[in-house]
């Protein structure tokens, strides 16, 4: 619903796929003073479409496109395999929330 209308119709899973930006990756470093840069070069040569969210102390978050699961594999890998290389203390993952598809509907509208 929008401005009192029916602006779409359809299951949360549909309506991700439709109007959902992807998924967030939430990476936490080790120290706040730890570079980011290595952690940013790494997802973006595996992902290059990755969109770099927020970079504040001691967390990064990117937006990565649905469309780009397929290299999910490979990043959660490379990521284990040099947590203690990029100083990674944890990270995680999540899809679009339906606020998120909600918020894009409207500011389709």
């Amino acid at each position: 619903m929008g401005k009192g209308k029916l602006i779409c119709c359809g299951s949360s899973v549909f309506l991700k796929n439709k109007f959902g930006v992807g998924y967030n990756l939430t990476i936490v470093k080790k120290e706040t003073t730890d570079d980011s840069k290595p952690i940013i070069d790494t997802i973006q040569r595996i992902i290059a479409s990755s969109k770099i969210l927020s970079d504040v102390s001691a967390e990064v978050s990117f937006q990565l496109p649905m469309e780009e699961v397929k290299y999910f594999p490979q990043l959660f890998d490379t990521l284990d395999n040099e947590k203690h290389k990029l100083r990674i203390n944890s990270y995680g993952i999540s899809i679009t929330t339906m606020e998120e598809v909600f918020l894009r509907v409207a500011e389709l509208e």
